[in-house]
């Protein structure tokens, strides 16, 4: 509810109620870990220590990320991109200067050549914004002239790659790309 409300702006005052091993440890049933996790969210009493409140923090998060039995590097990202929310971390990512041309997919035709930019790798291969409504996919056999097992060989999310149209379906809203030198 919280997050669908944006309230979280309190998400580190929370953490800060986290109890450390200082605190007597908390004490909960081992049950459900993501349910332990949130209680300790919700816990108040703590002692305050001589530490600077950078390192209390990290302390809580520890705990946290134990109790809920996940990294502290992913938890750190988690209660980063929490604080942030309706925020994508992709609109940080430069701009590419797409063709005034091709505006819609009937300006499209097999053989173009275009700019793009990675929005997802997924195993299959990468999904390419280049310009138009519906991002085109380059799959994991047309991403490069030699043979690839994983497409971030090749790419990553954010990447600006030149693309050729090889195949599309105007009805299912489906663009083919080709990352290929030799086409």
């Amino acid at each position: 509810n919280d997050l669908k409300n944006t309230n979280l702006n309190d998400i580190n005052e929370r953490i800060m109620k986290i109890k450390v091993k200082e605190d007597k440890k908390i004490q909960m049933s081992s049950r459900n870990n993501r349910l332990k996790g949130l209680e300790a969210l919700s816990q108040i009493n703590f002692k305050e220590e001589k530490k600077p409140a950078r390192e209390k923090i990290k302390d809580r998060v520890k705990v946290l990320a134990e109790e809920l039995n996940i990294g502290v590097p992913t938890l750190t990202d988690i209660v980063e991109e929490l604080k942030k929310p309706g925020r994508d971390p992709r609109d940080e990512m430069p701009k590419v200067i797409f063709r005034s041309d091709v505006m819609k997919m009937e300006d499209m035709e097999v053989g173009m050549k275009l700019k793009g930019t990675v929005r997802n790798v997924v195993d299959f291969g990468a999904f390419v914004d280049i310009g138009v409504k519906q991002d085109g996919l380059v799959h994991l056999s047309e991403m490069s002239d030699k043979f690839i097992k994983n497409p971030m060989e090749v790419v990553q999310v954010g990447d600006v790659v030149d693309v050729t149209i090889i195949k599309l379906d105007k009805e299912r809203q489906r663009i083919g790309l080709s990352m290929k030198t030799k086409r």
